[in-house]
């Protein structure tokens, strides 16, 4: 629950709250890539593609502007890293053991042709810094100038001087008064009996709480729960202890900002999906762009087909557009 959280963060706040945007860490990452090379080597595929993968998850990432994220603070380690790894397992293996070793590009195809391109937005979305989820029907509002992202266990913000950190999560079915029962009973957690509030209709409790995780760091926040569309959500802000009053009305307004999502648009919202197109004859990347046009800027498009403006691609390649 929400007190291991809150312990984790206390710990995350006096490094700038870098931990809340790692999903993984870079550990964890690098070791998935140890186990995935091993895994291809037992299933006999040539370990050398991997290194194709990296190339153009790397020029993706710096065409999107995730090149500007440092090493450290990227939730997943900078393709150019990885792809360094890649390259010396590739050199590791013996020639002659790749002898029949697999490809198998056609079948790779007819797994991506139509996957979601980039992130769905039906799983929430942000607009500057307002949340946005289709399918649950929600809308919240994070700060203006908070660091924001959406992440499978909860969507986060973090103050632009990284000391305040606000984070919405689904709490499960129980109600708002058991959720802020259980909240209030953890050890660690000081709070009062909590309080009663509307929040644009909705039936909701808060309070305010101080924690102390076993590090002897404190901190000092507001949770709020709130049933809707039939789950329970738990709204939490927090600071250190000696911060956290510099933060609490910004806080309060962006936990009160949860509201039902009405915007037809928004609602409408859908991916973009891969297409592949088999190529009949030769053509440019600039020809096959104009013919088969795509969501994705021209760079994008020219990146995933892993070739550069100019190049032309052979007849018979499957090409990769996205709409």
């Amino acid at each position: 629950m929400a007190s291991s959280r809150i312990a984790s963060a206390a710990g995350a706040l006096q490094q700038g709250l870098q931990l809340l945007f790692l999903s993984f860490s870079r550990e964890n990452e690098a070791q998935a890539d140890e186990l995935g090379f091993r895994y291809i080597r037992r299933a006999n595929y040539n370990p050398n593609e991997m290194s194709d993968v990296f190339r153009v998850l790397e020029r993706v990432g710096s065409l999107s502007g995730e090149g500007r994220v440092p090493t450290w603070a990227a939730t997943h380690p900078a393709p150019a890293d990885r792809l360094a790894k890649a390259e010396q397992r590739a050199a590791s293996v013996p020639p002659d053991s790749l002898r029949g070793s697999i490809v198998n590009h056609d079948a790779l195809f007819r797994v991506i042709d139509g996957i979601v391109f980039g992130a769905n937005p039906r799983q929430g979305y942000f607009e500057g810094t307002r949340f946005l989820h289709p399918d649950l029907r929600f809308r919240y509002d994070f700060p203006n100038g908070w660091k924001t992202e959406n992440q499978a266990q909860a969507v986060i913000g973090a103050s632009p001087q990284g000391d305040a950190a606000i984070q919405l999560s689904l709490a499960g079915k129980d109600s708002p008064e058991t959720l802020l029962q259980k909240f209030i009973q953890q050890q660690g957690i000081q709070a009062s009996g909590g309080q009663r509030v509307s929040v644009h209709g909705l039936n909701a409790v808060t309070t305010e709480f101080q924690a102390q995780d076993e590090q002897g760091n404190a901190l000092a926040g507001r949770v709020l729960y709130l049933s809707y569309g039939g789950n329970s959500y738990e709204l939490l802000g927090y600071s250190s202890a000696n911060g956290y009053r510099g933060y609490a009305s910004v806080i309060e307004q962006s936990l009160r900002s949860f509201d039902q999502l009405t915007d037809p648009a928004a609602l409408a919202r859908q991916p973009v999906h891969l297409q592949l197109i088999r190529l009949s004859g030769p053509m440019t990347i600039e020809e096959f762009y104009r013919r088969y046009p795509s969501t994705e800027k021209f760079e994008v498009i020219a990146a995933i087909n892993g070739v550069s403006p100019g190049a032309t691609l052979p007849a018979g390649t499957t090409a990769k557009r996205v709409q």
